[in-house]
């Protein structure tokens, strides 16, 4: 019997509110746990309708949705960015990962690797080669995943207690 399962892509639509509600609130409860300091632990998501709604009338945001043999197992919700005018910084266009987040009964899957081959996928006709998203220090699986994806550190942020 073959238990391999079947991972499709599709662009997140008008009905997909709530995998993106229920994937923020796992990455706001996952951020919480490890920097207290920083992220407060909400009994709700923090993503609302009317984040949704700015997402689905912004022409330069999108989300892609996975399914796993037709169940929502994860999301990646994407801007579209140019880098800021200045005479220190060359113009670019990238794709910045605003949010992605595997549901937790469809991790180690191969979700998210399907989810950014969709997202590379999504933006080449568009000319657009570079994609940046932020990682948590503490989140040593997502840095792995990203590596293993063949991103690299762009720059890192430092910080201290005085």
């Amino acid at each position: 019997m073959n238990s391999e399962k079947k991972i499709t892509v599709r662009e997140g639509g008008w009905d997909d509110f709530w995998i993106l509600r229920d994937g923020i609130g796992e990455e706001q409860h996952i951020h919480a746990m490890n920097r207290p300091d920083i992220f407060a632990d909400l009994e709700e998501s923090p993503f609302g309708p009317e984040d949704f709604r700015l997402i689905m009338e912004d022409e330069n945001s999108f989300f892609l949705v996975a399914e796993v043999d037709g169940k929502a197992a994860g999301m990646c919700n994407v801007k579209l960015k140019k880098a800021p005018v200045h005479p220190v910084v060359l113009p670019r266009r990238y794709a910045y990962i605003d949010d992605i987040c595997i549901l937790p009964d469809f991790r180690h899957m191969g979700v998210g690797k399907a989810l950014y081959e969709a997202l590379a996928e999504r933006i080449r006709p568009m000319g657009i080669r570079k994609v940046e998203l932020k990682v948590w220090a503490f989140n040593e699986s997502a840095m792995g995943f990203y590596e293993a994806l063949g991103m690299k550190p762009q720059n890192i942020i430092m910080e201290g207690h005085i």
